[in-house]
């Protein structure tokens, strides 16, 4: 008899996928900041598979427990997204200004991951650009990335010179050879792979 009960009771993937809908909506109200960079359904699959991750624990009681249920991990997957989102923004995102035509150049060009627009092909552009970003950041040396986050953030080059205790002259030839060590490294993994000749 108990085991006809509980072969009775819903399947998760049954479950998530009859209240996708509703999930939608919960996102669509409660990311908003994170839409910049994820499209609604990429965040509802990533909560499904969130979901799904932590079946073990689940045990179905009733709908209205269930939607509390699938709420609480929207929510914690919301904040994981937000947080790695911030990283990337810290570690990378602002960064990509620096991404300029010339190393003495002052106006920026490329992606402003800021920028609000969308469409799932900007959004997954826009997250790889972050990425990539916080990729070639962590590859500089402390000072490269010291004068390029600084230079990010409208630093002056004098405040730069006297934190890296260097004379104006030498803070500005550092600052342009940092810019020019980002923008190649950047270039560099962000082109396409080769491909490699076949091996007969």
């Amino acid at each position: 008899m108990m085991a006809r009960m509980m072969d009775q009771k819903p399947q998760l993937t049954d479950l998530l996928a009859a209240h996708r809908s509703r999930l939608t909506g919960f996102v669509r109200q409660e990311a908003k900041g994170l839409l910049r960079y994820e499209s609604e359904d990429d965040l509802v699959q990533g909560i499904h598979m969130h979901a799904l991750s932590v079946a073990g624990r689940f045990q179905y009681r009733s709908e209205k427990e269930f939607i509390a249920w699938l709420f609480t991990l929207a929510r914690q997957h919301l904040v994981d997204r937000r947080r790695y989102f911030s990283a990337a923004r810290r570690d990378g995102g602002h960064v990509l200004r620096v991404t300029v035509a010339g190393a003495a150049a002052t106006q920026p060009r490329g992606v402003d991951p800021s920028a609000q627009m969308t469409g799932p092909g900007t959004l997954a552009d826009r997250r790889e650009q972050l990425e990539l970003a916080a990729r070639v950041v962590a590859l500089l040396s402390d000072r490269d990335r010291k004068l390029i986050h600084w230079m990010s953030e409208s630093l002056p080059l004098e405040e730069a010179a006297r934190r890296l205790d260097l004379t104006y002259e030498a803070a500005k030839r550092a600052r342009l050879r940092a810019i020019d060590r980002f923008r190649a490294t950047f270039e560099l993994l962000s082109a396409p792979e080769s491909p490699q000749p076949d091996e007969t």
